[in-house]
């Protein structure tokens, strides 16, 4: 046994590209006796015979290159042997393959509510209100800037919102009030005129159907006053006057008043001057004015009472003659 060992170590240091496994491979085929008997002599013998090196060197080649147990250590051996016999290195494992972890796919986010264009005003304005408490409270130069620029950014707003709302009305007449109404000097002159001349159409056929009842005392300023513009406007629009005093006297404009008390008393006169308009036809009285009133205040006030004549609030003549 010993002697079969020292010569696989033999073949081993001749032939270091053997395997083990084709060095017992062909120990077999070559001694096929028992192997106890073979002698240092033999494995000599056999050693330095040619027929032994040749078979050997073919079995070694078809080995090395048809077995198909010489495994990656063996080849990296054979490719790598001036590293040696490297008895204590494992064999690599092949590395396993990882399986791709799924990511966490992230929550879906909620969106932010979104404000509307009332709350981001008031949300502005909360703001620019809360920087003016905190510059009055603590008055420092950060926050006297913080509430100017609060401020700053309300004016441009507030302008940009002017400037395009102007823009758009000029291209929009039919809401611009300037023009039903203006407000410079030179439109407002003929608009008025032309309203005057509209009024004074109206008061001229309010005249033809109604006339004017007129309570005053003659010890008040204010009817001496108000009695020139009323007897003017009568005799312009053609109305019928008809003057009741309440104490008895006359004024300039009408000296001959009639005196009724208790007409005064059933119409609740309670202030002079005051002023009705009278549909006779109907017996039918709406309420003008109470108190002093311009010519243009008097001419409104005219055509409104005319408009009343058919609401309940007119009172009929019969009662109170």
């Amino acid at each position: 046994m010993k002697s079969l060992y020292l010569l696989c170590i033999l073949h081993l240091l001749f032939y270091p590209t053997l395997a083990v496994a084709d060095v017992d491979s062909i120990l077999s085929s070559a001694f096929e006796g028992d192997a106890d008997t073979v002698s240092d002599d033999d494995i000599d013998e056999q050693k330095n015979s040619p027929q032994f090196n040749t078979r050997n060197k073919k079995v070694l080649a078809a080995d090395v290159i048809e077995s198909p147990s010489m495994n990656n250590q063996q080849k990296q051996y054979y490719q790598d042997r001036e590293r040696g016999w490297f008895w204590y290195e494992t064999e690599k494992q092949p590395e396993k393959k990882k399986k791709p972890t799924k990511k966490a796919e992230p929550s879906p986010v909620e969106p932010m509510p979104q404000l509307t264009a009332k709350e981001i005003l008031r949300e502005q304005g909360k703001k620019m209100e809360e920087a003016l408490a905190t510059a009055m409270l603590n008055p420092t130069r950060e926050n006297y800037l913080e509430y100017m620029r609060q401020m700053n950014a309300i004016q441009e707003r507030s302008m940009q919102f002017a400037n395009g709302f102007t823009q758009v009305l000029w291209s929009a007449p039919q809401y611009d009030r300037n023009i039903q109404a203006p407000s410079s000097p030179q439109a407002r002159f003929v608009a008025e005129q032309q309203s005057s001349e509209k009024k004074a159409a109206s008061l001229i056929e309010i005249s033809k159907k109604n006339g004017l009842l007129f309570f005053f005392r003659s010890d008040c300023p204010f009817c001496h006053k108000f009695a020139p513009i009323l007897a003017d406007l009568a005799k312009d629009f053609g109305f019928d006057v008809v003057p009741v005093s309440l104490d008895g006297g006359g004024l300039p404009e009408f000296p001959n008043p009639k005196v009724n008390n208790e007409m005064g008393r059933k119409l609740n006169v309670q202030s002079v001057p005051a002023l009705y308009l009278v549909d006779p036809k109907n017996n039918s009285v709406s309420a003008v004015s109470y108190g002093f009133n311009n010519r243009v205040a008097v001419m409104d006030k005219i055509i409104a009472a005319a408009s009343q004549f058919s609401v309940s609030e007119t009172k009929r003549l019969g009662d109170v003659r």
